[in-house]
């Protein structure tokens, strides 16, 4: 049997929000930002910080892993008429 051992997840190397159209998008980063984007969209009801066991094995890799939160997901702002 394998060892669990390398399922470890990993916190993103950095986490920014960005506005769109006044809506705040939560956005995470793994790896080195001078290396090719790779980017990781959740379904629904999910949110980015899934890919904390995923994004960073991708990044050692050699990616720039990018994933968000969809508007009303996560840390991602509600939109409301």
């Amino acid at each position: 049997m394998k060892s669990q051992e390398h399922l470890t997840a990993r916190d993103p190397d950095r986490h920014y929000r960005i506005d769109s159209s006044g809506i705040g998008i939560a956005v995470y980063e793994w790896g080195d930002e001078s290396s090719c984007p790779l980017l990781l969209a959740h379904g629904g009801f999910d949110f980015a910080r899934t890919f904390d066991l995923l994004a960073p094995r991708l990044a050692d890799g050699g990616w720039r892993v990018v994933a968000w939160d969809q508007r009303g997901h996560g840390d991602s702002d509600h939109a409301f008429l």
